[in-house]
């Protein structure tokens, strides 16, 4: 009786294995459409892990700055997210220099394209003018050379290139330290070349030292900054300091509601990943339903 009883499961069983090689069997036979369905998984996947990889290292990871959890970007809120400006009057940065600020430090940049020339022939580079403590408010790392710094003279006119500018204007020559190169016909010293992994802002070609970033008034005279918080006061304190400094040394408006706030660097770096992270995502789902679909 138990023989008799055992015998359905036990043939159940073996109709379920020989179900279960069907699909090996056929993936086997059809080769190309094989190939196919592993394509897509290893394409789902690799851009599945890149989105998780670059959604923790920015959140979550260290970032390549010392003392980032500091560092404060200056920006117009009381907008929409897509109208928020970065760019501020010099007479904000003023005040935020003055006694009083949550800063013991604030570093500038202004972007510039520059035309780059070097013997018989020149280039049009992306490039910024900087604070002389840019270098060391980012922690810049050099390949070759050194950054430039607040003992550096203005009118030497150092500047600091970056690796694809060394490697793709000045064949990766190693003696380019040094080197004097007309920016915008105006003699400028070489005295280091950034590593690979270092380039902020992003797709910067030249930074150029310049100590009159505060000079001027209007539109074209409007800069970047950031602060380094002084370690004492709280990030929610600092930035209500921040906004009842700045907002009052604005010189023009362009709402009603314009006022002078900031952002941590973590949350600055991961806005302007937001982009790719979204394409990313799309793609690893559509990559993942297709792969779906085939399975």
């Amino acid at each position: 009786g138990a023989a008799v009883l055992s015998a359905p499961p036990l043939l159940y069983c073996r109709r379920r294995a020989v179900r279960n090689l069907v699909a090996p069997r056929f993936l086997a036979q059809n080769k190309a459409f094989a190939a196919c369905v592993i394509a897509s998984l290893g394409v789902g996947i690799s851009a599945s892990a890149s989105v998780v990889a670059m959604v923790d290292s920015v959140l979550h990871g260290p970032l390549p700055f010392a003392q980032a959890d500091r560092i404060e970007v200056l920006y117009i809120g009381g907008r929409p997210l897509n109208e928020r400006s970065y760019l501020v009057d010099p007479t904000v940065v003023r005040a935020l220099e003055a006694d009083g600020s949550p800063f013991e430090a604030l570093a500038m940049w202004r972007y510039k394209a520059v035309n780059i020339g070097e013997r018989d022939r020149s280039a049009v580079a992306w490039g910024y003018e900087v604070s002389p403590n840019f270098p060391r408010m980012f922690t810049a790392r050099m390949h070759i050379g050194r950054p430039f710094s607040e003992s550096d003279a203005d009118d030497e006119r150092p500047v600091m290139v970056s690796h694809a500018l060394w490697t793709s204007e000045f064949n990766s020559d190693s003696s380019v330290v040094g080197r004097t190169i007309q920016i915008d016909n105006v003699p400028h010293t070489i005295v280091g070349v950034a590593v690979k992994e270092w380039e902020f802002p992003d797709r910067t070609g030249v930074w150029i030292m310049s100590n009159s970033l505060l000079a001027g008034s209007g539109s074209r005279a409007k800069l970047s900054a950031a602060g380094l918080r002084k370690p004492e006061i709280e990030p929610g304190r600092a930035r209500a300091m921040i906004a009842s400094i700045g907002t009052p040394a604005m010189t023009k408006k362009t709402y009603q509601r314009d006022r002078i706030e900031s952002e941590s660097l973590r949350r600055h770096l991961t806005l302007r990943l937001s982009t790719a992270i979204f394409v990313l995502g799309l793609t690893a789902g559509f990559v993942g339903f297709i792969t779906a679909v085939n399975f």
